[in-house]
């Protein structure tokens, strides 16, 4: 319950958040949140979000918005250079960062209002071009 999620992105470009976020430079903490209903050209948003199953990006489910973002990111999609923003946390052994660009998102638990139990926890991010990431992964809750 008081654990964090995370997510590293890493591309040749700054992975896109919401238009006009603002991030804490030092701490990555996003201040004040931007317009998260901005919509990238494939539909989706631009910002990262989590939502959990069987609520998904695709059936109109709640997104849960990260409360830090660190490293690289660019909060003017779809152009923009991007901005440096405090060192990214280290990743996961056997992680290869092939790129230039490398940003981290982090979702506080606590905050997620989720009671114990097993989710299947759906994230979506973009790298800061064309592509985006969508993925899923089990996560357990515990007291």
């Amino acid at each position: 319950m008081s654990g964090q999620i995370k997510v590293w992105v890493n591309d040749e470009r700054p992975p896109f958040v919401a238009p006009n976020e603002q991030i804490d430079p030092v701490t990555g903490a996003v201040t004040v949140p931007g317009d998260r209903t901005a919509v990238a050209p494939d539909g989706l948003l631009y910002e990262p979000a989590i939502y959990f199953a069987p609520q998904t990006p695709l059936n109109g489910g709640t997104p849960y918005f990260p409360q830090w973002i660190k490293g690289w990111y660019n909060n003017q999609p779809p152009s923009g250079s991007g901005t440096q923003g405090t060192a990214v946390d280290t990743p996961p052994a056997g992680t290869q960062l092939r790129d230039m660009f490398t940003g981290e998102d982090i979702w506080d638990v606590s905050a997620l209002g989720l009671s114990p139990g097993t989710y299947t926890a759906v994230f979506v991010v973009h790298d800061g071009d064309r592509d985006r990431a969508i993925g899923c992964i089990t996560i357990i809750i515990t007291s």
